[in-house]
């Protein structure tokens, strides 16, 4: 399966160590997803839906082949108030697509409140620097 990664779990962060260390995981390609706003709560950001359909939030697309893998993320994901969707992704620079890659979102009705800031150009590597 294919998975965008916009925040924790990706290269150098400290969710990664979950990917890294599972057989059957790999990162493919530093990409893009159209739609989608991403929100900080401090350490962790969130995904939701956007009103600009354009907006591009920043990431990288991971193969996770090893079943129990897939389960566990998935686990840790929808624990966290998570929900998998599935998205295409762009390839940057190649501007090349691939669909069927999910992605972990939150309803925006439900977490959005006072204490959440926008994160600027929706990419969260730059926002942790």
């Amino acid at each position: 399966m294919h998975f965008f990664f916009y925040g924790t779990l990706m290269s150098g962060f400290y969710n990664n160590n979950f990917l890294t260390k599972l057989p059957g995981s790999k990162k493919l390609f530093d990409a893009t997803v159209r739609g989608y706003k991403l929100w900080g709560t401090g350490r962790i950001p969130i995904a939701v839906k956007s009103n600009d359909r354009d907006e591009l939030t920043h990431g990288e697309v991971w193969e996770v082949s090893n079943p129990y893998a897939v389960a566990a993320l998935h686990q840790m994901e929808v624990r966290a108030g998570y929900k998998a969707v599935e998205v295409t992704a762009a390839n940057v620079p190649e501007a090349e697509y691939m669909e069927g890659v999910y992605m972990y979102v939150h309803d925006e009705q439900h977490v959005l409140g006072d204490w959440m800031k926008p994160i600027p150009n929706n990419n969260y590597r730059e926002w942790r620097k």
